[in-house]
C-alpha cells in the first residue's frame, strides 16, 4: 500500500468519526422496565369495583389474584397483602465519552381487610 493513500484513508477515517461524535450519533440508550410478579399496581378503576361491606372474598381473588401473603386475626379477621414492585433500569453510552446506568426501584402495598367473607376495608401504603 502506498505511504500516500494509507495516510490519506487515516485521515478520512478520523474526520468521520470526529464529525460522527460531535453530530451526537455514537449515543446509545436503553431503558428497561421489570415488574414483579403481581404486575403493575391495580388502578384507581379496578379499586373502584370493591365496596367495604358488599365485596366478597371470591370478588377480591377474582380481580387481584392471589394475595402474597394472607394473616388471620384472632376475631377470625383476614387481611390480604398484596405487593406491586416496579424496576426501572436506564443505560446510556456516548461513545468512548461517558457511560451512565441508572436503576429505580419502585414499591407499593395493597391490604384488604376481609371478615365473614366479606370485604370490610382496603388501603394502599
Amino acid at each position: 500500500m502506498n505511504w500516500t493513500i494509507g495516510k490519506t484513508v487515516m485521515f478520512g477515517l478520523c474526520l468521520t468519526g470526529l464529525s460522527l461524535l460531535g453530530s451526537g450519533c455514537l449515543i446509545v440508550s436503553h431503558k428497561s422496565v421489570t415488574l414483579g410478579s403481581k404486575g403493575p399496581m391495580v388502578s384507581a378503576k379496578t379499586l373502584e369495583h370493591i365496596e367495604p361491606g358488599r365485596t366478597s372474598k371470591a370478588k377480591v381473588i377474582a380481580l387481584l389474584g392471589e394475595p402474597n401473603s394472607k394473616r388471620k386475626l384472632e376475631d377470625g379477621t383476614e387481611i390480604y397483602k398484596y405487593v406491586y414492585t416496579k424496576q426501572t433500569t436506564k443505560d446510556a453510552v456516548v461513545f468512548l465519552l461517558l457511560t451512565s446506568h441508572d436503576t429505580t426501584d419502585e414499591r407499593s402495598e395493597l391490604f384488604v381487610e376481609i371478615k365473614d367473607g366479606v370485604v370490610q376495608s382496603f388501603w394502599k401504603s
